[in-house]
């Protein structure tokens, strides 16, 4: 299927570049409202944990010249009636810990806000990221599929 885009200046809705390209992965376009751009704070049910293995590890040099495979240290967690999953790394892992205690199967059915933190930074370039709201959720799940700014 090709999908074909016509963006100029009269486009009503904000198109990110990154969401209409095709993620597996949650990402901070997708916690945007498709129409009005305003951030969207999803309450989802987290459905399955397991470790995030990467198609291509990172290589870290060491002091001494040679380079050894950075450790898997990040989650894969997927969400009840969500197609992409989330990309968990260790400040939301702590903030999850914190929420519902470090063993992961007791995480499995219970709800997380994710919001958009603009205050994120990689490296020394502030680029923004996913977190989870410190903060049990009060209001129910979404019952849709987050969809982004792409159509």
């Amino acid at each position: 299927m090709t999908t074909s885009w016509k963006v100029d200046s009269t486009t009503s809705s904000p198109l990110d570049a990154r969401a209409v390209v095709e993620h597996n992965a949650i990402g901070q376009w997708d916690l945007v409202h498709p129409e009005t751009g305003a951030r969207l704070r999803p309450v989802l049910v987290i459905e399955r944990v397991t470790l995030y293995k990467p198609a291509h590890r990172r290589k870290k040099k060491m002091p001494d010249g040679s380079e050894v495979e950075e450790p898997l240290n990040k989650l894969r967690i997927e969400f009840r009636g969500q197609k992409k999953f989330w990309i968990c790394n260790q400040v939301n892992r702590k903030t999850l810990m914190t929420l519902y205690g470090p063993i992961m199967q007791g995480w499995i059915g219970k709800s997380i806000q994710l919001y958009v933190d603009e205050a994120v930074t990689f490296g020394t370039t502030k680029t923004g990221g996913v977190r989870i709201a410190n903060t049990k959720p009060s209001e129910a799940p979404m019952t849709g599929a987050l969809e982004g700014v792409a159509p």
